[in-house]
C-alpha cells in the first residue's frame, strides 16, 4: 500500500549476469523522454501484466527492450519486492544467467536510450561505490562506472546483489556525490 492507502502497482526487473567468474551485468540507460526516471542506469524490466508473474514479465520485458531471449536466460531465483520512490511500484528483482547473447541493442528506443555491460568487479570494486545525494535530502548507494552513475533503486538492488553474491567489499560510504542532472530529472508526470 500507498502512503495514502492506494495499492502498489506490479513491475519486475531482470539482474541478468553473464556466465563467467567474473560476470557481467545488463543494464539500460532510460529515455530521456520518459515521464518516470528519465535518463537514469536501469535493469531491463516494467509492469507485470495480467496472467504474468515476476519472472514472466522480466523475461518479456528483457526482450523486448534489449532482445536478449527468455530461452538464452536460465532464471536462478529472486530477491525481496523493493519500493520504487515516487512511482508507487513493488519491484520484484528476477535474477538470471546467460551464455553469450551476442550483441545486446536497445530494441525499444521509446524507453531504452542504450544498453551497457557493466562487469560485477567494477561495481565492486571500492573506488566506484560512493553515496548519491540530492539536494531534498536523499542519500542512497551509488555506483560510478565508466561514464554510468548508477543510483536509485538500481544501485539499492546492486548493493543487495553483491551482499549476497559475497562480492560486496567495504567501501567509503562517507563519500559522498551529487547525482548529476544528466542522470535525474525530476519526473514530469502530473
Amino acid at each position: 500500500m500507498t502512503d495514502d492507502g492506494r495499492k502498489l502497482r506490479t513491475a519486475a526487473v531482470l539482474i541478468a549476469l553473464s556466465h563467467e567468474e567474473d560476470p557481467e551485468l545488463i543494464t539500460v540507460r532510460r529515455s530521456a523522454t520518459l515521464r518516470s526516471h528519465p535518463g537514469q542506469i536501469a535493469l531491463p524490466g516494467g509492469s507485470i501484466e495480467a496472467g504474468e508473474n515476476a519472472i514472466d514479465a522480466a523475461l518479456r520485458e528483457a526482450d523486448e527492450e534489449v532482445d536478449l531471449k527468455a530461452e538464452r536466460v536460465r532464471v536462478l531465483g529472486h530477491l525481496a519486492d523493493h519500493r520504487t520512490g515516487g512511482s508507487d511500484f513493488a519491484v520484484t528483482p528476477v535474477i538470471g544467467t546467460f551464455t553469450d547473447v551476442g550483441e545486446l541493442y536497445a530494441k525499444d528506443t521509446i524507453e531504452v536510450a542504450s544498453v551497457h555491460r557493466v562487469q560485477i568487479s567494477h561495481l565492486a570494486d571500492p573506488d566506484n561505490r560512493a553515496t548519491a545525494t540530492l539536494m531534498h535530502g536523499y542519500k542512497g548507494p551509488a555506483f560510478l562506472v565508466d561514464d554510468l552513475f548508477i543510483w536509485g533503486f538500481t544501485a539499492h538492488v546492486l548493493d543487495e546483489l553483491l551482499e549476497i553474491g559475497g562480492w560486496a567489499q567495504p567501501w567509503d560510504d562517507k563519500k559522498r556525490v551529487d547525482v548529476p542532472m544528466e542522470f535525474f530529472r525530476p519526473d514530469t508526470r502530473t
